[in-house]
């Protein structure tokens, strides 16, 4: 007797995935790799109600504040943490129905023991059905959840 079980696809191959059918939308004023009326409608409409979005943050805090949302919202994913030395790491993070904020977790080390532990949210992944609605699901989760930008 065989045993089927369902595989989860890594948050990288589900935001590549996403890239190809042009379910991405940019929150800084940048372009898409795929653009489509809906990725371009929900991008300009982000862009408009936060223009200097920046989606750089620095790191332990917005970490804490991020696990603290998943732990509210009761999301049963990996808690979110730096990689281990050099590296980073893409995941995702449900707002809602709708939409995935795509968060990069990333560790740098410069030498003489110089280094930087900082987060970058600056794009989510959505459905097909996802209207303007759901994007202030995301305008509400950066009002709440992520300060004004810290990392210059």
């Amino acid at each position: 007797m065989f045993i089927i079980r369902r595989i989860r696809r890594s948050d990288i191959s589900i935001v590549r995935r996403s890239e190809d059918k042009g379910l991405e939308v940019p929150m800084l004023n940048i372009f898409p790799r795929v653009r489509t009326d809906l990725n371009e409608n929900l991008r300009s409409y982000f862009n408009s109600r936060l223009p200097r979005y920046t989606g750089i943050y620095d790191g332990d805090d917005i970490l804490a504040r991020l696990n603290s949302y998943l732990a509210e919202k009761e999301i049963v994913i990996k808690p979110l943490e730096f990689p281990l030395g050099v590296g980073s790491e893409v995941r995702l993070i449900p707002i809602g129905k709708s939409i995935k904020l795509k968060v990069v977790l990333i560790s740098e080390y410069f030498g003489n023991g110089e280094s930087s532990r900082y987060i970058t949210a600056n794009s989510f992944l959505i459905k097909e059905s996802t209207k303007e609605k759901h994007v202030e699901e995301v305008i509400s989760f950066i009002d709440k959840y992520l300060p004004e930008n810290t990392r210059t």
